[in-house]
């Protein structure tokens, strides 16, 4: 596998944030053309280190050119920076931390419930059911049971796209997991007005 010295792809290009632009340094362009990979962990370790300047663009640029078979070593890296990629201004008009959450999903890399919530909550609010039924799926198969705000998420979006019968999907999951439905259903018409109409 080459070395990251290609362009972040397209969702990741798209993103407002610093270095967006920016091509990789001549050295490593360099190196590609001599066919020198660096290796794995230092991918790792200058991704963490772009994430901590706070530029996702260099930090996704690397994390692109490590090896996704390495699961074992990128574990903690994934979680870390998914993490730390949703407190980044930034990332809030990006796809960048829901592409990390895929791709670390891919390899079996779960992330915390909290950090599954907030990605639901971002889709929610964007109107993207299918990503948000996505994310909450994924917290179901690491065994995590949502949080009656994560439902009315759910239940919410379902509504405001007109998909009721995915709404009560969602309310008769939520039942089933011990959450009164109830309490979601209020949380819903107290909290979104545009689907107010559907309950009353």
């Amino acid at each position: 596998r080459g070395p990251p010295c290609h362009e972040p792809r397209s969702s990741l290009r798209a993103a407002p944030v610093r270095g967006a632009n920016k091509r990789p340094p001549r050295w490593l362009s360099e190196l590609q053309d001599a066919g020198i990979a660096p290796a794995v962990q230092d991918c790792f370790r200058l991704a963490r280190e772009s994430m901590d300047q706070g530029d996702l663009a260099a930090t996704a640029l690397w994390l692109d050119g490590a090896d996704p078979s390495n699961s074992t070593a990128n574990a903690d890296l994934y979680r870390t920076l998914v993490d730390a990629a949703l407190k980044v201004k930034e990332a809030e008009a990006s796809d960048i931390p829901e592409v990390w959450v895929q791709r670390a999903h891919s390899m079996g890399i779960f992330q915390s419930v909290e950090v599954y919530e907030a990605l639901i909550s971002r889709a929610s609010k964007q109107a993207d059911l299918q990503l948000a039924e996505k994310m909450a799926d994924h917290a179901g198969e690491a065994g995590f049971t949502l949080s009656v705000m994560a439902y009315a998420d759910l239940v919410s979006c379902a509504a405001r796209k007109g998909e009721m019968a995915k709404s009560e999907v969602w309310l008769r999951r939520a039942a089933d997991r011990g959450i009164d439905a109830d309490a979601i259903t209020n949380k819903v018409i107290s909290d979104d007005s545009a689907v107010k109409a559907f309950y009353n």
